[in-house]
């Protein structure tokens, strides 16, 4: 047989499901309203060796937990949300922050950026450095950081600042204090100072003037003196010896002849110096002068002269007494035209400056022409007759008669009027000539 049970699902029955169904609905509503949003804080960045301490909410209900995603670092109390963290290495650390109440978890997450110190400055050594120059510097390259040059005294502008070795101008006379520093925030910053001294150019040096001088001369110079820096004369080629290397009035000793080439530089390290030359002539004396023999010359002619040839210097022919005209006065022997009757004094002059002249003189004694000889008419006589001659006297100079050909016997050759005896047959020629 079959048997069926019914269950009476009664009104009771029914007030009941109500109240449990409204009893779980109240506890979810109520857990739900009270689920919190998790803020794990700002994100940081610190030094290596920093414990820094993070900033989360307080959970007000239910519990907060710090969890480590990656990176470095150890969490000293996971449920604080302040809690510090330790142990730290350079790098990147995210950080979790977790409520959890019930059912319900909110997290959020934060990130600690952890820098490296940076690198130990070093600035380099002092330098001494020429105003005019500049410097360039000699930090070292930060291996972690930045670098920057910066002016701590003195003056000078820097090229590039965040250059290791830039270069400095504008530099001041004495101490320029700069500054290397290597950052790495939030790490304390490293730096090292370097003093560079400023060195002023050194006065612009002038040799003076090129001189002529002769052998056996000791020429004093004349360049400028040194304001700033230290001069010197150097020998660059040719003969002689400085008696006073830094001094700017030295005397030069021992020259010879010829071209003697010397520098004047005034230093003031670590800039450059400055230059100037100048040259010695040294010419050798003049060559001896020698005149010649005194000469007679006849005033109609003209006389050649002898003086020497020289070896050094260059020779002048002039007139110190009496007349004539030199032809060429710079030719040893030249001739003189329009000589005067008796002396006339010539002075021949060998010179190579700024040596002492060589001079000479000589007499060339003008002799006046003679007068015209004129002998007389031709004559015809008989054997046996002494003819008287009819020759004009002298009036410069002395007559002579003179046989050229024929017979007889001039009685006073140096009488214009003598008689010719022993005459013979034929003809005989006569000469008179005044000389």
């Amino acid at each position: 047989m079959r048997v069926t049970h019914y269950t009476r699902f009664t009104f009771s029955n029914k007030i009941f499901l109500v109240i449990i169904s409204f009893f779980f609905f109240l506890i979810s509503s109520l857990s739900h309203a009270q689920c919190q949003v998790s803020n794990a804080g700002l994100n940081q960045t610190v030094c290596v060796g920093t414990n820094p301490t993070m900033a989360a909410n307080t959970a007000t209900v239910g519990l907060g937990t710090w969890t480590k995603i990656s990176g470095s670092g150890v969490i000293t109390a996971p449920n604080n949300p302040a809690t510090t963290i330790t142990g730290l290495v350079a790098g990147t650390t995210v950080l979790q922050w977790a409520l959890t109440s019930g059912t319900c978890v909110s997290n959020s997450q934060m990130t600690i950026t952890t820098n490296a110190p940076p690198t130990v400055a070093a600035a380099g050594p002092n330098q001494n450095a020429c105003i005019t120059a500049g410097a360039t510097m000699a930090g070292n390259v930060p291996l972690i950081g930045t670098g920057l040059w910066t002016l701590i005294g003195g003056s000078g502008t820097i090229t590039t600042p965040t250059l290791n070795n830039t270069s400095i101008t504008g530099l001041g006379l004495g101490a320029n204090i700069f500054r290397w520093t290597i950052s790495n925030p939030p790490c304390a910053a490293s730096f090292a100072n370097v003093t560079i001294t400023g060195i002023a150019p050194p006065t612009v040096a002038n040799a003076g003037i090129n001189q002529t001088v002769c052998v056996g001369t000791n020429p004093t110079m004349a360049a400028n003196a040194a304001g700033t820096g230290v001069g010197l004369w150097v020998k660059v080629s040719g003969s002689g010896a400085i008696t006073a290397p830094n001094n700017p009035a030295t005397t030069i000793t021992g020259l010879t002849a010829g071209t003697t080439v010397l520098t004047w530089s005034i230093s003031n390290p670590p800039c450059a110096s400055s230059v100037s030359n100048m040259t010695i002539t040294t010419n050798a004396p003049p060559t001896v002068a020698a005149a010649g023999p005194a000469q007679n010359v006849c005033t109609s002619a003209a006389a050649t002269m002898a003086g020497n040839n020289p070896v050094s210097g260059t020779g002048l022919w002039t007139l110190v007494g009496g007349s004539g005209t030199i032809t060429t006065p710079t030719l040893n022997n030249t001739t003189i035209t329009g000589l005067g009757v008796g002396a006339n004094v010539f002075k021949w002059t060998i010179s190579n400056p700024p040596c002492a002249n060589s001079s000479a003189n000589v007499t060339i004694t003008g002799i006046a022409p003679p007068t015209i000889s004129n002998a007389g008419a031709n004559q015809t006589v008989c054997v046996g007759t002494n003819p008287t001659m009819a020759a004009n006297a002298p009036g410069v100079g002395l007559g002579t008669w003179t046989k050229i050909s024929g017979s007889g016997a001039i009685t006073a050759p140096n009488n214009p009027a003598t008689t010719i005896t022993g005459l013979t047959a034929g003809t005989t020629v006569l000469q008179w000539s005044i000389a």
